[in-house]
């Protein structure tokens, strides 16, 4: 007589659980998420050339100068009164400080926060709840011949202390850099890319820049104030990582 062997009800279960399993791909990793761990957005920090205490050192003629005319420190990454972190640039001459802007950095697009000036005034950019939220400065993927615009509500404070909101449209075009435009005395950026700015009504934005990916801006042309106009002219001369050994001792716009 043959006998049948019965399996118990873990013992079916088991075997249940070991067919379901067969040839079933194994689950993804779980998503890292943003790198933070250099400030706001690693990735992104990089392709603006926004790495904490780097300075940038401009002339303000076609070359070189013994005493740079202008220097822009990325100084630190901290919160204004609301939304998300930002990173703080600081532009000063002669060991001066003249102005100071606050980047934010979401979802990989350049954002301007917030624009004050040693000389008196600030702009800080709101929604209508009064969330700072920023004007996109650039985003991600952006090329030469595109356009966009922010609408915002321009928190102003101006040099002479009163303060507005005004509510204002930032639009910014871009277009392919001449040569003369594209090369700077730090060298010839094939792959820059010219960044105009237009601002409705005017808070004493930068009217033209030169973006270069994985660099930063070559060239700046600002008044370094709230006065409005098209500013003077400023060209990459030299980049320096301060703390580091081959940065020197001196202070950001301070090096020979």
């Amino acid at each position: 007589m043959k006998t049948t062997a019965l399996l118990s009800p873990v013992g079916v279960v088991a075997i249940a659980l070991a067919a379901s399993a067969c040839g079933k791909e194994p689950a993804p990793p779980p998503d890292a998420g943003v790198d933070t761990s250099c400030g706001i957005d690693c990735e992104a920090q990089n392709r603006y050339g926004l790495i904490l205490h780097r300075c940038f050192e401009y002339t303000d003629t076609s070359s070189a100068q013994t005493l740079p005319a202008l220097g822009v420190l990325v100084s630190e990454v901290t919160h204004l009164e609301s939304g998300p972190p930002v990173i703080k640039v600081e532009y000063s001459q002669a060991g001066a400080r003249k102005m100071t802007d606050s980047f934010m950095i979401v979802d990989g697009t350049l954002k301007l926060a917030r624009r004050e000036w040693v000389s008196g005034g600030s702009v800080t950019y709101k929604d209508a709840e009064g969330t700072i939220v920023g004007v996109d400065l650039w985003q991600l993927d952006t090329a030469a011949g595109q356009n966009f615009s922010t609408e915002a509500s321009a928190d102003f404070i101006s040099p002479n202390g009163t303060r507005q909101t005004e509510e204002t449209t930032f639009s910014v075009v871009t277009a392919a850099p001449t040569t003369t435009e594209k090369t700077v005395p730090a060298g010839t950026f094939d792959n820059a890319i010219k960044v105009l700015v237009n601002e409705q009504p005017p808070h004493g934005m930068d009217p033209r820049r030169i973006f270069v990916e994985g660099t930063g801006f070559t060239l700046i042309s600002t008044a370094l104030s709230a006065t409005p106009g098209s500013g003077k002219e400023y060209r990459l001369q030299g980049i320096r990582d301060i703390g580091t050994p081959d940065a020197g001792a001196q202070a950001c716009g301070l090096a020979p």
